[in-house]
């Protein structure tokens, strides 16, 4: 058994590089192969940089947003970056290179800000969330709509496929989190955990904002 001095030693965080951002990001992500990392800006733009060297390059942001960018998420299968923003837009298109070419956009994906994009396990179909209080799946390869999920009744802020890809979890302000078929839209099962809406504390509302899935 380690000792916590040896554990500390052996395990503890250490910076080998570091970025200082000019603008607030809402989410930052590795790209799959490890080479790329993604922010998502508030300033309406993604934000690129090289890791492919010993120190990191800031490459040419990704435009097409008219809002902040509040998350990005990679599909392996052509090296495509899904981004979403506070207007209701959804974009996908390529993040190497010194101008990748846009694959789709959808200008009114959402009524207002989206706030969660989840991707299926095989990277087929993307799910999305927002403000508008809808849930909707999406053909990540042409950004057609394939079903949308109602149910909630107050902003969504998070989404996540199950293992299976059959079933998407989605968690609202209420903190009322819901399991549905994709392929019909029927509720599977609710689980209630109202215990993280907080109304008595106006700065910290709460509510189910981030999903984590097990392994088992």
């Amino acid at each position: 058994m380690l000792s916590a001095d040896t554990f500390k030693t052996i395990f503890e965080a250490k910076t080998t590089t570091q970025i200082t951002p000019t603008r607030q990001f809402g989410r930052v992500r590795f790209t799959p192969c490890g080479t790329t990392l993604l922010a998502a800006g508030h300033d309406g733009l993604v934000h690129r940089w090289s890791l492919a060297g010993e120190s990191p390059v800031e490459l040419p942001q990704l435009t097409g947003h008219n809002g902040w960018v509040q998350t990005v998420v990679c599909r392996t299968e052509g090296e495509l970056v899904v981004s979403a923003d506070s207007w209701g837009g959804l974009r996908c298109g390529g993040y190497l290179g010194d101008a990748p070419a846009v694959a789709w956009t959808k200008a009114d994906a959402h009524d207002g800000w989206i706030l969660d994009v989840s991707l299926s396990p095989d990277g087929r179909q993307l799910a999305t969330c927002g403000i508008d209080r809808l849930v909707r799946v999406w053909d990540a390869g042409t950004g057609t709509l394939v079903r949308e999920l109602p149910g909630h009744t107050t902003e969504v802020f998070c989404v996540l496929f199950a293992p299976d890809g059959r079933s998407l979890f989605s968690g609202d302000l209420d903190g009322r989190v819901r399991q549905s078929h994709i392929e019909d839209g029927s509720l599977i099962r609710e689980f209630d955990a109202a215990s993280l809406h907080l109304s008595h504390r106006l700065q910290e509302v709460g509510g189910a904002r981030h999903l984590a899935m097990s392994a088992s």
